[in-house]
């Protein structure tokens, strides 16, 4: 996580000396997004089980392509997941898995904004999400049929990463406000739905799983 935050912060200093003598079509920030994660069953060999809270940070970069739209970017380190619940045949088991995944996300989109009334600019946002998995453990807890933990089967901070896609694609809908602070600096307070759209699995431990992974974020930052 160190080197991650020290590559994050490097990276930033170098996009905004780069641009520090730009026209003003290009505004860049920091965000921070605490979320809500949950799955989505799209098989019946696996069932919703649960909500999992997350968080993600990252770095917002916006082209401005007209005034009030403007092409929205950057990248986030995102800890999203769930839980589920599915049936293993041989033997007869229910396997419970609170997932804890992370990506590093890139958001792809058209941001609409209006006009500043007292300081206040509100805006929407809608677009495509390309995320890429950095890592994936799971909380795992395994029961008999009749839901009887089954001694020593049960396991915390899994690895399963070779079980989970390698690329997420996702629908990204939003909407928030801006508020002027200073010059060009402006407070961002909004929320993010982020729908995945390809099954999360790689299905590699031959349990045909199909599901996706949907959160919900709230969305804290500055743009400079």
């Amino acid at each position: 996580m160190k080197k991650i935050l020290i590559l994050f912060l490097a990276l930033f200093l170098t996009i905004k000396l780069s641009y520090s003598q730009y026209d003003g079509n290009f505004r860049l920030g920091l965000k921070a997004a605490p979320s809500i994660g949950w799955i989505k069953a799209k098989s019946d060999t696996i069932e919703a089980d649960g909500t999992h809270i997350g968080f993600s940070f990252g770095l917002i970069s916006e082209f401005v392509l007209a005034d009030n739209y403007s092409f929205a970017t950057g990248f986030d380190i995102a800890s999203i997941g769930g839980k589920s619940k599915y049936t293993k045949i041989k033997p007869t088991e229910l396997i419970y898995d609170e997932y804890k995944l992370k990506y590093l996300e890139i958001p792809l989109t058209l941001k609409m904004k209006t006009n500043q009334v007292n300081a206040a600019s509100f805006y929407g946002q809608i677009g495509l999400g390309l995320g890429f998995n950095l890592g994936a453990k799971s909380d795992q807890k395994v029961t008999d049929i009749n839901n009887v933990e089954i001694s020593g089967r049960s396991k915390t901070n899994l690895d399963v990463k070779k079980d989970i896609n390698f690329v997420r694609a996702s629908l990204i809908i939003g909407g928030g406000t801006e508020i002027a602070i200073m010059g060009n600096t402006a407070l961002l307070l909004g929320f993010t739905f982020n729908n995945g759209f390809l099954n999360m699995f790689s299905n590699s431990d031959t349990n045909e799983k199909n599901a996706i992974n949907n959160y919900v974020a709230l969305n804290i930052g500055i743009l400079f």
